[in-house]
């Protein structure tokens, strides 16, 4: 069972906070042997816009698992640029990170360098995507 949780804030015109928040609970058997456990992940990011285009950004994570005492992290940090109305593209690297199968894919927590693109659309995204083609 997976439960995770995410939320912004624009506490102004420039910047913008983000928190995730998740949990999990597994029940497993392997060899005939079963197991249970539970972990968690504590997420935060800002982003910060440089002008009308371009933006900055870190992000760190923590990923516990209890029963097995093992504490993973992941901070890195990016750099955005609007390309047409709508879409917007980040080049980043984490410097530390892992790997989670139902975690990582709200964000990208491995180690080293990432892609990240969000497009938004509406029926004007394409006209403008080709108008600055």
């Amino acid at each position: 069972m997976v439960e995770s949780f995410n939320a912004n804030f624009k506490p102004d015109q420039r910047t913008q906070l983000g928190l995730q928040l998740g949990a999990r609970h597994t029940r497993t058997t392997f060899d005939g042997e079963r197991y249970t456990g539970y972990s968690d992940l504590y997420g935060a990011d800002v982003r910060r816009d440089l002008g009308s285009r371009y933006d900055i950004g870190l992000q760190g994570y923590a990923l516990n698992s209890w029963r097995s005492d093992v504490h993973e992290y992941a901070f890195g940090a990016d750099f955005g640029v609007t390309v047409a109305r709508n879409v917007w593209i980040a080049v980043g690297y984490n410097f530390i990170g892992f790997h989670d199968e139902d975690f990582s894919r709200n964000r990208y927590t491995d180690q080293g360098p990432f892609i990240k693109l969000r497009i938004k659309a509406d029926q004007d995204t394409f006209k403008d995507i080709a108008s600055r083609l």
